[in-house]
């Protein structure tokens, strides 16, 4: 979600059977890289049974499914 005057960012994460969202600040960079360092620090502070797979957006804001995954174990589905 871009803010008024495209001055804010958030990047939402909704886990479908709970509607649980989980809100992700993006600061400055909205690029593909900052946007996965946000949901990678995100999920880490999620509980397990919240991590067990990802359906990942076919937006360019997602371009780094493939470096996600190394890093929180989490698969992803494109």
């Amino acid at each position: 979600m871009i803010g008024k005057g495209s001055r804010s960012a958030i990047g939402t994460l909704v886990e479908r059977t709970t509607r649980f969202i989980v809100l992700v600040h993006l600061a400055g960079n909205r690029g593909a890289e900052d946007l996965r360092a946000r949901l990678v620090e995100a999920m880490g502070a999620l509980r397990a049974h919240l991590r067990r797979s990802l359906t990942w957006d076919q937006g360019t804001e997602m371009a780094c499914p493939q470096d996600f995954t190394p890093r929180t174990l989490i698969p992803v589905y494109i």
